[in-house]
C-alpha cells in the first residue's frame, strides 16, 4: 500500500505543477522512490525489474515489448470515473516477451490487444480492470479478471493451451486453446474451441453458442451456466450440472446490452442461477465487476477548484479520491 500512496501523492503534486500534463511515475516496489517521465517508452526502459509504472489519463503509444517484470497501472477506462483524469489509453498493442513473468496490467484502455509468446509460457501474469480488443498469449498460473475484451473475431483470445489460469468476471466473446483452467462469472460467449479440462461455471452465454465453425472440446465441466440457446454439443457429453438452457435474452439484460451495463433484469433467472444460488455473469462471484472499473490505486474521481479565493485569501479546493480493495 505504501507505493500506492506515495505515487498518488507524487502524481497529484505533479498535476498541480504541470497543469494538464501529468507525468508517468516509475516507483520502486517499496514505494520509497518515484521518478517522473513524459514518454512511456522512456519510463519503461528506466524501470527496474519489479517496478510500478503509474500512467496518468491521456493517450500513449507503447513501442517496446515488455521483457521484465513491471506493474503498469492506469487511471481507468470508464466514463463515470475518469471525468477528472480522463482515460488512460494505450494507443497500440501491449506485447510481452518471455521475460515479462510476474507482471501486471490494470486500469488501461488498450486500442489494440494484449499479446505475448506462443511457444514459451508467460508465467503469473495479472490483468485487471482493463479494456482491450483481444488477448493472444501463452500463459500459465495467471489471472485475468474484471476486464473487457471487446473483439468479436473467431480465434480472438487464444491461450496456446496454457494451463492453471483463472479467468473471472470478464466480458469476452470467445476462448480458444485453453486447458486445465477456471472460467467463471464471465459474460458474452458465443465461440469456445479447443478447450480441455476446463471448469466453466456461473457464466452467461448471451448469444447462440452454435456456429458454422468446427468447435471442439473435451473433458470439461459445465456448471451453473446460463445459455440463451442450448449447451454446445461438446459440453453435453461431459460433466454438466445445473445449467439454465434456452433462456430468453430479454430475461437477462436491462436496456439491451453494452459493456458498461451488464446488469440483469429484475427477476432474471440469472440472479440465482450460480453456485449456491448466487448471481451469474460479471457482477457475481468473489470478484464482481465494479461500477466505474476503478483501479486499485488511489484515484481522483471528482475535483472542484473555486474560481476565486475566500475572505481569508484561501483558494477552496475539494478533491475526492477512492480505490478498490481488489
Amino acid at each position: 500500500m505504501k507505493h500506492f500512496i506515495l505515487s498518488f501523492v507524487c502524481c497529484l503534486l505533479a498535476s498541480f505543477s504541470y497543469g494538464d500534463v501529468s507525468p508517468i511515475m516509475v516507483c520502486n516496489a517499496a514505494g520509497t522512490t518515484c521518478t517522473p517521465y513524459y514518454n512511456i517508452d522512456t519510463a519503461y526502459t528506466a524501470a527496474n525489474n519489479g517496478d510500478y509504472i503509474y500512467v496518468p489519463g491521456g493517450i500513449f503509444v507503447l513501442n517496446v515489448n515488455i521483457n521484465k517484470e513491471i506493474h503498469m497501472i492506469g487511471a481507468g477506462h470508464n466514463f463515470d470515473s475518469t471525468m477528472v483524469t480522463n482515460f488512460t489509453t494505450i494507443n497500440s498493442n501491449i506485447t510481452f516477451d518471455a521475460g515479462g513473468n510476474n507482471s501486471s496490467l490494470e486500469g488501461l484502455y488498450i486500442t489494440g490487444g494484449i499479446y505475448g509468446p506462443s511457444s514459451v509460457a508467460l508465467n503469473n501474469l495479472t490483468v485487471s480492470y482493463c479494456h482491450a480488443n483481444l488477448f493472444n498469449c501463452y500463459i500459465t498460473n495467471s489471472t485475468i479478471r474484471t476486464t473487457i475484451f471487446r473483439g468479436g473475431g473467431i480465434g480472438d483470445n487464444t491461450f496456446y493451451y496454457g494451463i492453471n489460469n483463472a479467468i473471472s468476471n470478464c466480458f469476452l466473446y470467445s476462448i480458444s486453446n485453453l486447458n486445465s483452467s477456471l472460467v467463471e462469472n464471465c459474460t458474452g460467449f458465443y465461440y469456445i474451441n479447443n478447450v480441455a479440462l476446463l471448469l466453466m461455471k456461473n457464466n452467461i452465454f448471451y448469444s447462440s453458442p452454435y456456429s458454422p465453425y468446427g468447435q471442439y472440446g473435451s473433458n470439461n465441466s459445465w456448471n451453473n451456466n446460463v445459455f440463451v440457446n442450448a449447451c454446445p454439443y461438446y459440453c453435453t457429453n461431459f460433466i454438466n450440472a445445473n445449467n439454465n438452457i434456452q433462456v430468453n435474452l430479454a430475461d437477462l439484460f436491462t436496456n439491451g446490452f453494452d459493456y458498461y451495463n451488464m446488469h440483469l433484469v429484475a427477476n432474471s433467472p440469472g440472479l440465482t442461477a450460480g453456485t449456491g444460488g448466487t448471481q451469474v455473469g460479471v457482477y457475481g462471484g468473489l470478484f464482481p465487476y465494479k461500477e466505474g472499473a476503478v483501479p486499485s490505486n488511489p484515484h481522483v474521481y471528482q475535483k472542484t477548484i473555486s474560481a476565486s479565493t475566500n475572505a481569508s485569501g484561501q483558494l477552496p479546493v475539494q478533491i475526492k479520491v477512492r480505490a478498490e480493495n481488489y
